[in-house]
């Protein structure tokens, strides 16, 4: 009897597990369905993701994308940065007429980016709003959010961070929010990808 209620428990555990397990990998494929990517190891994936940067105009620039290669000249995944929102603010300095159309209106946009990395194994993404203020040029993080990750095994996360770890660009630094994943298998290492405004531009990269 006590053999019985095991295997039923059992059977009970699996079949709650694999409808989750199936629809964490068709989240995973969902993104970027037609791609391929070769599997790669978290140091290949560091070392690729640090010699990729992306930069996108606050004013005429919407999204970009950059599918990143390893040393073999293998896709290993894809880095990408998309417009998802864009709304005009209008705000007057003393001694200045701003209206609709005025070329000094790009320094009152906000705008919200998603960035992303999808690959073979590690496949995360978050949002993240932005704003270049008119009366100075500079930019800040308005908000970041809506963080998510799916990790095929062996890959295991014990804690993912999305933080705003700079608010506001300085004449030096630029602006950032970035998303950890901090892994403790197959190996202890953290895995971030960044959003930054600077200049004029919101840059993505990774680690």
């Amino acid at each position: 009897m006590k053999v019985l209620k095991s295997t039923i428990l059992s059977l009970l555990c699996v079949l709650l597990v694999v409808p989750m397990f199936a629809f964490s990998q068709a989240e995973a494929a969902d993104p970027k369905a037609d791609m391929k990517f070769a599997k790669a190891d978290f140091k290949e994936m560091q070392a690729a993701l640090k010699k990729t940067k992306l930069e996108v105009d606050l004013v005429n620039g919407t999204s970009s994308e950059q599918v990143v290669m390893n040393d073999k000249g293998e896709a290993i995944g894809v880095l990408g940065v998309e417009e998802v929102a864009s709304q005009t603010v209008v705000e007057s300095q003393p001694g200045e007429i701003s209206a609709l159309g005025s070329t000094a209106l790009p320094t009152g946009v906000y705008k919200t980016f998603k960035v992303y990395w999808y690959a073979a194994t590690v496949n995360y993404h978050f949002y993240t709003q932005v704003y270049r203020s008119t009366s100075t040029g500079l930019g800040q993080i308005v908000d970041a959010y809506d963080q998510w990750y799916v990790v095929i095994p062996p890959g295991v996360v014990n804690r993912d961070t999305l933080a705003i770890t700079r608010k506001y660009e300085t004449s030096s630094l630029p602006a950032e929010a970035k998303y950890s994943l901090n892994f403790t298998a197959p190996v202890s290492t953290i895995l971030y990808i960044y959003g930054r405004v600077q200049d004029g531009y919101f840059i993505s990269g990774g680690n």
